[in-house]
């Protein structure tokens, strides 16, 4: 069973990411160079206009922090589809072997047993494989919808099914 992974997902938010902070940087700038307003009398509409654009970037401060949050589970979840993917080629290693007429029972068993460990290992890592304290490979990171820009419908939804040993058969 080949295991691919891609990091398409992960450039794609990166991408965006790099977007959103350019702007953040902007807006910071526009206020800390802006500061000639200390009170609604001195100018009501440029008052305003700064309300609003802090508002804005508090905003994009927020949609930033949950995007790092949501790329440090992929990555963290890719690390560990990496490693299962070494497990499940050692174990196609394993299975080749079996099927050879050179060995006799006795190593059958053994290559059994080491099959079976390697077993354990995929669904120990699947189990414990975590981030912020939710599991990230076991079928419950469903629906983990992120805010991708200020824009209400601007979202993206993830899901990672189960990868353990007993949902790839």
């Amino acid at each position: 069973m080949a295991v691919s992974v891609s990091n398409s997902l992960t450039r794609i938010i990166a991408s965006g990411m790099e977007s959103k902070e350019r702007v953040l940087e902007a807006s910071i700038k526009k206020i800390v160079t802006g500061e000639r307003i200390h009170k609604g009398a001195d100018d009501a509409a440029g008052m305003h206009a700064g309300s609003k654009l802090e508002s804005q970037v508090r905003g994009l401060t927020v949609t930033v922090a949950r995007q790092k949050e949501t790329l440090n589970d992929l990555y963290t979840a890719e690390g560990a589809i990496i490693k299962i993917g070494d497990l499940l080629q050692r174990m196609r290693e394993l299975t080749l072997n079996a099927q050879s007429d050179t060995i006799d029972d006795s190593q059958r068993k053994l290559i059994h047993a080491e099959a079976n460990i390697i077993k354990a290992s995929i669904d120990l890592v699947a189990t414990n494989t975590s981030s912020g304290g939710v599991n990230l490979l076991d079928g419950s990171y469903l629906n983990k919808t992120i805010q991708m820009s200020p824009e209400a419908l601007d979202t993206m939804t993830f899901n990672i099914s189960s990868i353990k040993p007993e949902k790839m058969i």
